[in-house]
């Protein structure tokens, strides 16, 4: 985790989007879905396609237990 948090802080975008998994899992951390979307975001906005997709996945077209949430079948 250090070395993702030394990456962020130099704007590296694949750190952004590893520490926001981290964040949004609680591996090792506690969880903390406000910082993780902060830090998808900002990953994103550099053209991050995994971000973008993670982002989209797990905070758009799901609930906390991966249940889509968008459409009724």
């Amino acid at each position: 985790m250090i070395w993702f948090s030394k990456g962020v802080e130099q704007g590296d975008d694949s750190c952004e989007c590893e520490l926001a998994l981290i964040y949004q899992c609680g591996k090792g951390v506690k969880q903390d879905l406000d910082k993780a979307i902060d830090l998808y975001t900002q990953a994103a906005v550099k053209g991050n396609e995994t971000a973008i997709l993670e982002f989209i996945n797990s905070f758009i077209f799901t609930n906390d237990c991966g249940i889509c949430t968008c459409f009724k079948f």
